[in-house]
């Protein structure tokens, strides 16, 4: 059966292709800019671009089980009610009709390496789209699938009821454990999508569960994870082996592989990490050691994501952070993860799809939700801020310091700039001229007032020249020059236009 999609023409798909980076229509050029970034690993959770479609956006509903991407550039969203299909900005869903496959409740998607996207529905049925057309995947292959996994080579792994662990590649099927048979290739078992039925597959026992998960690691295991009864792996040429610990009714909803053979095993018992020799916790964050991991993602910069019952999970070197705040309520569910060939992160939930990415601009919330004032940029790293309820804080790798020098506190700054490599001059409301030095660890304060020779104390603006002169502009009383210790003050009686200088 077959189903040809007839609605889209190659142009349109190409514009799409452009637009998915996107939440609205810009230039092409900034798309490619922003995706170079992809999800900066140095930024916290709050500075990246967070977009939201529900309901109320187009999104069809039904609860995210499965992202993918073909290489026209839609992405699919696999649901519990069916198909979706996203361009970026409209939501297709795919009907059932008479000349269609039933497109049911969607299990998992997978895009192999020659662009087919595998659809596994929940009722155990199998079926691939390429070139806009649906096909039933006819054949032993319809007989009970379980569970759709990528394994090494871009090949596609399968797991039947009826077949065991099954593996699709070159064209064709067969045992995970066994090689093919005698005289045939794998053009050969390619016509119908069957495999040799003198091979004999390799299952799990009738005491295990159904598997629901696959996952391989580079040193050549294909992992599969159970309903209820844990982990277990297979090798070529061998046969299949549990992996302690045995936990009861442990349930593994999915698989991570990292370097050095390592697994990361997201279970309703919490992540558990398979270190090369054994299963276990030591390793994995604490506070992932005790919720329900229903999804994992690696990006292109190392970040490790964990979609959970209740949120979305960062690990990178910095640590471990949370998006509870980002999920939408009261559902923060984060059931399916996925990366897109822009860097972008998609997260699924239930009635909902959402989108993390970096942009070319960072936004940090002031500390105390206060408003923004002076700012300055030093040549230190240290970014200076003032906000406009008074005080002074610096600010480095995404870290607020707040500045206790007596008397800033209660006063605003309104002025700031560079004195020299190691310090700042202050213009204050009502502190007058503040000298601030920096150095080993100290800072160190020096302030002038109308007592110095300053010609006011309410300073507005402030600046060194390049000859190391510090000018000082007051809200009513003109500029204020400081040269080698003394204080030369301007007013309109020497010519200034105006006695209130504000830049």
């Amino acid at each position: 059966m077959s189903s040809t999609d007839s609605n889209t023409s190659p142009d349109s798909r190409r514009l799409t292709c452009r637009l998915l980076g996107l939440a609205v229509v810009g230039l092409v050029v900034v798309c490619y800019s922003v995706s170079a970034f992809a999800i900066d690993p140095n930024r916290t959770l709050s500075q990246y671009i967070h977009n939201s479609w529900g309901l109320d956006k187009g999104f069809p509903g039904g609860s995210v089980t499965s992202i993918a991407q073909t290489p026209d550039g839609y992405l699919w969203i696999g649901t519990d009610r069916g198909i979706v299909r996203f361009d970026g900005i409209n939501f297709r869903t795919f009907e059932v009709g008479s000349a269609t496959p039933t497109l049911g409740p969607v299990r998992k998607l997978l895009v192999d390496g020659q662009g087919t996207l595998w659809i596994l529905l929940q009722n155990t049925k199998l079926l691939h789209y390429r070139d806009g057309t649906f096909n039933l995947v006819r054949g032993e292959a319809e007989n009970g699938i379980t569970a759709l996994g990528e394994g090494a080579g871009n090949a596609v792994l399968l797991s039947s009821l009826a077949m065991g662990v099954l593996v699709y590649k070159d064209g064709g099927f067969v045992s995970a454990s066994e090689s093919l048979a005698p005289g045939r290739n794998a053009n050969q078992t390619s016509a119908a999508f069957s495999w040799s039925t003198s091979i004999a597959p390799h299952r799990l026992t009738e005491s295990t569960a159904a598997v629901i998960s696959l996952g391989t690691t580079s040193d050549g295991k294909i992992w599969l994870g159970t309903e209820d009864r844990g982990v277990f792996w297979l090798l070529n040429g061998g046969g299949i082996h549990a992996v302690a610990p045995q936990l009861p009714n442990l349930r593994v909803n999915c698989f991570l592989p990292i370097e050095n053979n390592k697994l990361w095993v997201g279970t309703n018992q919490g992540v558990l990490l398979w270190n090369g020799a054994e299963l276990g916790r030591e390793g994995i964050p604490s506070s992932l050691r005790n919720v329900e991991a229903l999804s994992m993602a690696r990006d292109r910069d190392s970040n490790i994501w964990v979609g959970t019952t209740q949120t979305l999970i960062r690990i990178n070197e910095s640590g471990v952070s949370s998006l509870a705040q980002k999920i939408r309520s009261p559902e923060n569910r984060a059931t399916a993860l996925f990366e897109d060939r822009e860097g972008n992160l998609w997260i699924g939930g239930s009635q909902h799809l959402e989108r993390l990415r970096d942009s070319t601009f960072v936004t940090y919330s002031l500390p105390h939700q206060q408003s923004a004032g002076a700012l300055y940029a030093a040549s230190d790293d240290y970014a200076w801020i003032a906000p406009a309820e008074g005080g002074l804080w610096r600010l480095k790798d995404g870290k607020y310091e707040a500045i206790s020098t007596p008397g800033l506190a209660g006063d605003v700054v309104y002025s700031m700039t560079s004195a020299g490599t190691d310090g700042l001059w202050l213009g204050r409301r009502h502190g007058g001229l503040t000298h601030l030095e920096y150095g080993g660890g100290l800072l160190t304060a020096k302030t002038f007032t109308q007592r110095d020779g300053l010609a006011q104390n309410s300073v507005y603006a402030v600046l060194e020249s390049h000859d190391g002169t510090i000018w000082a502009g007051t809200l009513t009383n003109g500029v204020s020059e400081l040269k080698n210790g003394h204080f030369t003050n301007y007013t309109t009686v020497n010519g200034l236009a105006s006695n209130t200088v504000s830049s």
